[in-house]
């Protein structure tokens, strides 16, 4: 099924305010940023970014998403080795060490979203 050309609009729109946000979140961290300066990153106004996203809470997930979505593909190919299952788990263990180091900023973020904060 074809994506509408509006639909495409709204998936790069929402693309390029997870990357402002992203780029901040890296920066800064999340609690030393704002809605404010998301929206000022992603030259939009702070409507449009609260439309897309309920509050900076979401934003901070849909980026911890893009880390999440690289981790799982690397597990995926542990997983799927032709190896007995404590080798399986090792490889996993190593994915997730050499995710920490090639992905620092998204292992950064992808350990401060499963603290007690959220």
């Amino acid at each position: 099924m074809a994506i509408s050309r509006k639909q495409r609009e709204r998936e790069q729109r929402r693309n390029g305010l997870i990357d402002a946000a992203e780029k901040l979140f890296f920066e800064r961290g999340y609690d030393n940023v704002t809605m404010d300066e998301i929206a000022d990153e992603a030259e939009v106004n702070k409507a449009l970014l609260y439309y897309y996203f309920k509050n900076k809470e979401a934003l901070f997930f849909a980026v911890d998403l893009r880390g999440v979505r690289i981790l799982h593909e690397q597990y995926v190919n542990c997983y799927n080795i032709d190896v007995d299952g404590y080798t399986k788990i090792k490889s996993m263990i190593q994915s997730l060490f050499e995710f920490s180091k090639d992905y620092p900023d998204y292992f950064r973020i992808y350990r401060y979203a499963r603290t007690e904060r959220f």
